[in-house]
């Protein structure tokens, strides 16, 4: 029958389980990584801090560039309190910015899948050259320029590596470089490339400085270019020759210009006399850098020293070569004439005359002062003519007359002391060098 206690019960007792997820870190930032290449792998740790085995059924990336990372991971199950396993990560962008995506794991923890958030920056060098082009000025051959500088900068996010330097093209032997580039860093870094010309031949040369390098597109070039000439020089006329010149006065200036037929600047360093009269002979120039179709003039003068024929060269120092150029010079040194004398009034000695009579009249030379002039009567001394009356008219035909305007004479002839009938007067001058002319009226 039954017992008069029922209901009866059993008790019962039990533990809930339940598996946990943890992620160590819980967002990882991967920093700068040069584009197209790997970064070094990030750990993440996984562990379950709850009570029952935890289960991972996948571990995936995914979000906006999902492709720029990638993921190993040894997670299959999660022992609970003290299991755990690793998930390794990598950042290879495949472009420059800021780069995201997560790591997605699909699990047996309550809220599945789980994430962990990703983010890193592609980053990339850049070059940038300037000048380019680089080109130099007329440059004389065989001769080297001022070196000039190529200055190398990197705009870019990441270190510019630059494995090497070198000159290449039709005329690369015309070209020579230096440079302390190897790393440029981003944004503020700088190297320089220091350039020469030394052409080998005259016209245009050219040639390019390329750069091997870590940003896109290396190798990267810079286009070299100059010019190169000869300078030529011709004298023109050929000779300078003086003729006859009184000794001890200055010719007349004659010119020979200086032409510059050839492709580079004549640089003209000296002018000078040489040879065996070279005293005699003096120059004044207006020379010194002549561009290729210019020209520019000497002015040559001849002040013989003694009688007879004077010889000498014209000297030119330059950058022609064959340097110094020389022209002949040439000249002959005269002894002057004697010099003129005239009677102007009265023109004859008719007469009458009664008393002091004036006669009037000029003396000059072209060489030496008239020391005085002289009156003789019929061959006999009559006294000394005053000189240094003013006679514009005379010096107007005779402008290089010593003295001038002042070559006039003045006499006064006691008339008195004649006899009547014709007579003859002369006048002579003398020279402060001891010549003499002698002119009569009768």
């Amino acid at each position: 029958r039954s017992s008069d206690l029922s209901p009866h019960t059993v008790s019962l007792a039990g533990t809930g389980t339940a598996a946990q997820i943890s992620f160590s870190p819980t967002s990882w930032g991967f920093g700068n990584q040069l584009i197209n290449t790997a970064s070094t792998a990030e750990s993440i740790t996984v562990t379950n801090p709850g009570t029952a085995t935890l289960s991972i059924s996948a571990v995936s990336i995914s979000g906006t560039n999902a492709a720029d990372f990638s993921q190993t991971n040894n997670c299959s199950t999660v022992a609970a309190g003290s299991g755990s396993c690793t998930i390794q990560v990598t950042f290879t962008p495949s472009a420059t910015g800021s780069r995201s995506a997560s790591i997605s794991v699909t699990d047996s923890a309550a809220g599945s899948p789980h994430t962990v958030s990703l983010t890193g920056t592609g980053t990339q060098p850049q070059i940038g050259l300037s000048p380019n082009p680089l080109s130099f000025s007329n440059q004389l051959i065989n001769t080297t320029s001022t070196a000039e500088s190529i200055t190398v900068t990197n705009p870019g996010t990441a270190t510019l590596s630059i494995g090497g330097i070198a000159i290449s093209g039709t005329n690369s032997a015309d070209f020579s470089q230096t440079n302390n580039c190897t790393t440029v860093a981003a944004g503020s870094g700088s190297c320089t490339i220091q350039v020469t010309f030394t052409p080998s031949a005259t016209g245009t040369r050219s040639a390019s400085i390329s750069i091997t390098d870590s940003a896109p597109g290396s190798p990267h070039t810079v286009s070299l270019s100059g010019t190169s000439g000869v300078p030529q020089l011709s004298m023109s006329p050929g000779s300078l020759s003086f003729g006859n010149q009184v000794i001890k006065t200055a010719s007349a200036a004659k010119t020979v210009t200086i032409s510059n037929t050839g492709t580079y600047t004549l640089s003209v360093t000296a002018v000078g006399i040489g040879g065996t009269n070279a005293a005699d002979f003096a120059q004044t120039n207006n020379c010194a850098a002549v561009a290729p179709s210019a020209s520019c003039s000497i002015s040559v003068t001849y002040t013989p020293s003694a009688a007879g024929a004077g010889t000498a060269n014209l000297l030119v120092a330059d950058n022609v070569t064959g340097s110094p150029q020389s022209l002949s010079l040439s000249g002959t040194g005269v002894i002057p004439g004697n010099p003129t004398i005239s009677i102007d009034t009265p023109s004859s000695l008719s007469g009458p005359f009664e008393g002091l009579a004036s006669f009037v009249g000029w003396a000059v030379d072209n060489y030496s002062p008239i020391l005085g002039v002289s009156a003789a009567v019929d061959g006999a001394p009559r006294g000394v003519a005053t000189y240094g009356a003013s006679r514009a008219d005379v010096c107007q035909s005779m402008p290089s007359g010593v003295g001038c305007p002042n070559v006039g004479w003045t006499l006064m002839l006691d008339t008195g002391l004649l006899s009547n009938g014709s007579h003859t007067l002369s006048m002579t001058a003398i020279t402060a060098d001891g010549r003499s002319s002698t002119v009569s009226a009768s």
